[in-house]
């Protein structure tokens, strides 16, 4: 074991003072209610991924991606993005003490070209041990997404989100059952 971690609810996550006493290891933590306790001798950067909104073809997005390291030494690499359906990413490099975390906003430009669906996105990181990665799904939708929200006798209520950047003028026509 090179390193103690604990992760209390809510808190943030503490490295703890541990030692080996023959064939096991003594930890003190402090009071607390902890989610876990993590003993780690070797592991990979922890990678938590927020995928952007729906996007609409040839407009952008933005992934949140956090790094964290509870790797017993400090850790450097490159992050990117990669999507199945070949779209290119920027990477960006980054160096990890021990404990420590990293937050990135990474832009996702859909192509014009991109189908509507629902797509695998993967934050990688590659660093001297190899790669890792953590997938997210991503939409790619049209600009206006139009759901009914309730009907009575008197009215009908339609919902509309516009997911592109910009303004959309339009003329909605509801077509009722004779």
């Amino acid at each position: 074991v090179g390193a103690v971690w604990a992760m209390p609810v809510g808190e943030k996550t503490e490295k703890l003072a541990f030692r080996r006493v023959r064939d096991h290891f003594e930890v003190t933590a402090p009071s607390a209610e902890y989610s876990a306790l993590l003993l780690v001798e070797r592991c990979e950067p922890f990678i938590d991924l927020m995928p952007p909104k729906p996007v609409v073809p040839g407009e952008k997005g933005v992934a949140k991606v956090v790094l964290r390291n509870f790797n017993p030494e400090a850790i450097s690499g490159n992050l990117t993005l990669r999507c199945a359906q070949g779209w290119n990413f920027p990477k960006k490099a980054f160096s990890l003490k021990s404990g420590e975390n990293m937050a990135f906003d990474l832009d996702v430009n859909v192509p014009k070209n991109a189908r509507w669906d629902v797509h695998d996105l993967y934050a990688v990181v590659t660093e001297s041990r190899g790669e890792t990665k953590r997938c997210g799904m991503m939409g790619v939708t049209r600009p206006i997404f139009a759901e009914i929200e309730k009907i009575s006798r008197e009215r009908i209520e339609v919902l509309f989100d516009n997911f592109s950047h910009k303004t959309v003028n339009g003329v909605v026509s509801l077509q009722l059952p004779k």
